[in-house]
Order: C-alpha cells, then structure tokens, then sequence
C-alpha cells in the first residue's frame, strides 16, 4: 500500500499551533484517523485491496482497488460491487458514531475525560461524521458507481 502526505498539512499545523488551539487539530486528526481505520476494516473484511493511503490537512483518504470478480455479481437489480461501496461508505460515520458512545460511556462511568477535552471529542466525532455523509464527491456521502 502506498501512503502519500500532502504538504499543506504543515501549513495547517502551523496555523492551529499559531492560534494555539493544536489540541483541537489533534483530536480532529486522531479521529479522521479512526474514521479511516473504519473504513480500512471494513474493506478488508468485503475483500477489497487497499490501494493508497493520503494524509491530507483535513484527515485521510484510504483508497481500494476493485475486484474483478466484484463486478458481475448480481443482487437483485443492482451488483454486489454498489453494495459494498455503500457498506464501506457507511463504515467510517458509524466508526465515529460508535467514537461518540464509548466517550459518553467513559465520561459517565470513569470520569478520566475534562470536561473541555470530553466536548471536543463529541463535537469532532459528531462533525466527521455528518461531515462525510454529505452527497459531495470527495467525501462518504458521495454517488457511488
């Protein structure tokens, strides 16, 4: 698997430790990373072969190679292939969905989360994952073909 990072990600560091809000870029990049490890798990387990990972500012892009065998499977009207894209789509916002609940789990049962930090991590999981469900090419949301 190839991984490529983009350089403006050090142009966004610098700006969020300039403004000293890092934590915040920190927490939004650990868990872009955990919505990617969603999708990267799910990928394999539907048999799909990771084919690129992009660092990107904004969080990361795991790309998969199709498989040949994919495309002529018939499921009713559709093909299997357009069945586990959307399955793989949906990985990552229910990656970050689940992010949510163990937070609120830790945070009323354990109480090791401050408050500020606790917030931070709903609103980052909450924002990725509406985020990427919106119908726009880059992100989860987008057509699948």
């Amino acid at each position: 698997m190839q991984i490529k990072v983009d350089i403006k990600i050090f142009i966004f560091f610098l700006i969020f430790l300039i403004t000293k809000k890092i934590k915040v870029y920190g927490i939004l990049m650990i868990f872009s990373l955990l919505h990617e490890i969603g999708h990267f798990i799910c990928g394999l387990l539907l048999g799909f072969k990771p084919q690129k990972m992009t660092v990107l500012p904004y969080g990361l892009k795991i790309n998969f190679r199709t498989q040949i065998n994919d495309l002529n499977k018939k499921v009713k009207e559709g093909n299997m292939l357009s069945v586990k894209k959307i399955i793989l789509a949906l990985a990552g916002p229910l990656t970050n969905v689940i992010c949510v609940i163990i937070a609120g789990f830790i945070n009323k049962n354990i109480h090791i989360i401050e408050n500020d930090t606790y917030s931070n991590i709903i609103y980052a999981n909450i924002l990725i994952a509406i985020f990427n469900l919106l119908p726009i090419f880059p992100l989860d949301g987008r057509k699948n073909s």
